[in-house]
This record gives structure tokens, sequence and C-alpha cells, in this order.
């Protein structure tokens, strides 16, 4: 699907393995502070880890659930 705006669009990552990656590249306009989210599913506590060129390092262990929701990550 095409990007036009402010349109938004969602990417679904699965079968995750042990250590795997997702990479998105995104273009900031406004400098600034910026509220990360993830939704997702899955088994037991998970850690996420999102990283950016800079070297801000935003990491968030919680417990996951059979069914989706969003969970707030950390500002970047």
């Amino acid at each position: 699907m095409e990007k036009f705006g402010e349109w938004k669009h969602v990417t679904q990552v699965m079968d995750w393995k042990d250590k795997g990656t997702a990479t998105w590249t995104i273009n900031v306009l406004k400098p600034g502070y910026y509220q990360t989210e993830l939704e997702y599913s899955g088994e037991g506590r998970l850690v996420w880890r999102i990283d950016q060129k800079g070297g801000q390092v935003v990491q968030n262990q919680q417990n996951s659930s059979a069914i989706y929701n969003w969970q707030p990550m950390g500002w970047m």
C-alpha cells in the first residue's frame, strides 16, 4: 500500500525467533519527544527494545497476553 500525507498504516510481524529484529525507517519532521507504543500478543514475559541511530535506546519488559493490547514503550 502506498502512503500519502498523514495516512497511517499497520505492519504486522509474525513468527518471531529468539533475538529476532524488525526495522522501520521514519522521518521525524519536528524535533521533540515522542511516545512510542507497541501492540502485541504472545506468551510469557517479553522484552522489547527500540534503538535509534543517535544511540538512544528504550527497553521495556512486560507480561504478554493472547489478546492484542497496546502498551506504552517509552519516550524518544
